[in-house]
């Protein structure tokens, strides 16, 4: 299991429930490691002592199934009810899986951090595999946005398409950073069109877990294509579940189509990659 640790308030202070948790999950054998917003994760923790006058939430949405925040920095400001912040920790872990999920507390000792107890209980749920790539080899991208490496970053026509090959080919997070650092040591810093581009990567690979052969990126809509084969199991697996579970979540806009046997969902309001990562990323991190 990947797990990846994020200090929100990232202000060197040592934070003691990371260090517990960290200790925990390599003792398990996990890989352990901090959060970042290009790599994806089995399960992301994010801790935070300050409230918002300190140190502000962190403004990018970690890639990982299960998402836990905790900490006196989010509880404090959801419970200014209570007097002393200490019985904060006797309630729970507070947790979004979305930001369309309410906030709630979890009870159960398993949720509990104050003691420093982490049974393995707290991460099965991100050894859950989204099968939605046991019936999808490949899912193919067509797109009406800017997405390339302009003639003025690339003058060379020919090292251009060698660099759409290789970037074509990628699917790790790891071989994208290592791309992209490549580009910057000899080109510089990659233009916004280019930025689009590599996002590229992601995009397919959870367009992948959830089931999808095709998206189209047009009109400032996103439309996913799901297996074609209407009898497949895959309308019965888990990683249809949560689209289906989006789709409930948000009717306004986006709707389930099927034509000549072919089902497909439309989310409205998609004017860039970056926007079309983060919601797939948010359906993935939805409960099945």
């Amino acid at each position: 299991m990947n797990v990846a640790l994020c200090d929100v308030d990232g202000h060197h202070f040592p934070n003691l429930a990371l260090m517990k948790i960290s200790s925990y999950c390599k003792e398990k054998g996990y890989k352990v490691e901090w959060a970042n917003a290009m790599e994806r994760f089995d399960v992301v923790w994010q801790s935070k002592v300050f409230d918002e006058t300190y140190s502000a939430d962190i403004d990018w949405l970690p890639q990982a199934s299960i998402i836990r925040k905790g900490g006196t920095g989010y509880i404090r400001k959801r419970r200014k009810d209570h007097d002393t912040p200490y019985e904060i920790y006797t309630d729970g872990v507070w947790e979004k899986k979305t930001k369309h999920d309410a906030w709630q507390i979890r009870g159960g000792k398993t949720q509990y951090l104050v003691k420093n107890e982490l049974y393995e209980e707290e991460l099965k749920a991100g050894e859950e595999k989204i099968d939605g790539e046991d019936f999808v080899t490949e899912c193919l991208v067509d797109s009406d946005l800017e997405l390339l490496f302009p003639n003025d970053y690339i003058p060379s026509s020919s090292e251009r398409m060698l660099l759409y090959r290789e970037l074509d080919g990628l699917e790790l997070d790891k071989d994208l950073l290592d791309f992209k650092s490549r580009l910057e040591d000899r080109f510089g810093k990659v233009p916004p069109e280019g930025q689009e581009l590599l996002r590229i990567v992601p995009l397919r690979r959870l367009a992948k877990r959830l089931g999808a052969e095709k998206i189209f990126l047009k009109a400032g809509r996103m439309t996913l294509f799901f297996v074609s084969n209407p009898d497949s199991p895959y309308y019965q697996s888990a990683a249809f579940g949560k689209v289906i579970g989006y789709m409930g979540a948000n009717p306004r806009y986006c709707n389930l189509r099927e034509q000549n046997g072919k089902r497909s969902m439309v989310v409205k309001n998609v004017e860039s990659v970056e926007m079309a990562v983060g919601i797939l990323q948010e359906i993935v991190s939805m409960e099945g």
